[in-house]
């Protein structure tokens, strides 16, 4: 194999690898409210919601406060997933929202794939906490959506 063969398909591959990891999942926009009088401390639990968070979440909100940010997965255009859990003294939340494109029915004959989104939210709650996740808006032309969560 010459140079020029092994730089082109070098080349090639690179463009391609780089055109699939530019199409980032659909992003989430979390609101966390503190909504106790004390302080409420972020524990990570996903490396992959922390490292893909801007701004990373704040490792404590004040009483009565909260904390914005966005997660979105850059490498699969089709998945996005978010896990976080927070802790008031011996109360615990742990919230889990995410997004996946999912197959939908119909399109056997026209030769076309089908998709259609599927949101889903969960908060689990220990020490007598109170969780609660509320989607607030969905995109569905870009698949984006918001989620408060909030923890008493």
């Amino acid at each position: 194999m010459t140079f020029k063969n092994a730089f082109m398909i070098t080349l090639t591959a690179g463009s391609i690898l780089a055109s699939h990891l530019t199409q980032a999942g659909s992003p989430v926009h979390i609101t966390v409210k503190n909504l106790s009088d004390q302080e409420m401390y972020y524990q990570s639990t996903s490396a992959m919601t922390q490292a893909h968070a801007s701004p990373t979440p704040e490792l404590l909100i004040k009483g009565k406060g909260s904390d914005e940010f966005r997660v979105t997965n850059p490498a699969l255009p089709d998945v996005t997933t978010a896990s976080l859990r927070y802790t008031i003294g011996n109360k615990t939340c742990e919230f889990r929202t995410s997004y996946i494109r999912t197959i939908a029915p119909g399109g056997l004959f026209s030769g076309k794939l089908n998709t259609a989104p599927k949101w889903d939210k969960k908060a689990i709650s220990s020490g007598n906490a109170t969780c609660t996740v509320t989607v607030t808006s969905t995109n569905f032309s870009d698949h984006s959506w918001s989620v408060v969560f909030t923890m008493k």
